[in-house]
């Protein structure tokens, strides 16, 4: 599994994760900057880990809703370099965040808390 992702608070999040379970199947690319899009990195790096492990799953990782943050931008283009490193065409980058929402929060901690365990717990399964 391939998780690309960007923003602070994730990536917290994820390297507590990390530091507490050390996955062995899980590989993360931090985009520090999506615009302009970083393709020279993605290439590199999401070459060599599809090399690899050809059969990964790629996984676009944001704490923001569907609809907002960096999923509808980053979608076409994390697929265009998927095609160009050579993954096949019916394989598609997987979303893993919160479903659309009309608001960016909750407002209340505890549902904050529980929304990250849950995506979490959605990149680690």
């Amino acid at each position: 599994r391939i998780i690309i992702c960007n923003g602070g608070n994730l990536r917290i999040a994820v390297l507590k994760q990390l530091a507490e379970s050390n996955p062995k199947n899980v590989a993360f690319l931090f985009l520090e900057q999506i615009s302009p899009f970083p393709w020279d990195h993605l290439n590199v790096e999401l070459g060599a880990l599809q090399k690899a492990n050809p059969e990964a799953e790629v996984i676009w990782a944001q704490e923001e809703p569907q609809n907002m943050g960096a999923w509808m931008f980053v979608r076409p283009r994390i697929e265009a370099m998927m095609k160009h490193i050579g993954v096949s065409k019916q394989r598609r980058v997987k979303y893993v965040g919160r479903t659309p929402n009309a608001s960016p929060a909750t407002g209340y901690p505890f549902v904050h808390t529980r929304e990250v365990a849950t995506l979490m717990q959605q990149m680690f399964e």
